[in-house]
């Protein structure tokens, strides 16, 4: 068994790690909300320049390659 001291120095450790992930989980959360904010505006602008071409001859449709 653990002292004390031991103890509380483990718990201090582990409270820190924590925050430390919610930090970095916060920053990929936000990093996943800008990517797909560009990929769906990225789809939209290939939607567009494709609507025009005849037969899709470019292989690729609003949701990607086929």
């Amino acid at each position: 068994m653990k002292r004390r001291g031991e103890k509380k120095a483990y718990l201090t450790d582990l409270e820190v790690r924590v925050k430390g992930l919610e930090k970095k989980n916060s920053e990929l959360e936000e990093r996943l909300t800008t990517l797909q904010n560009e990929n769906r505006m990225l789809r939209q602008i290939l939607k567009n320049t494709t609507a025009g071409r005849r037969g899709n001859a470019s292989g690729f449709n609003s949701d990607g390659p086929q």
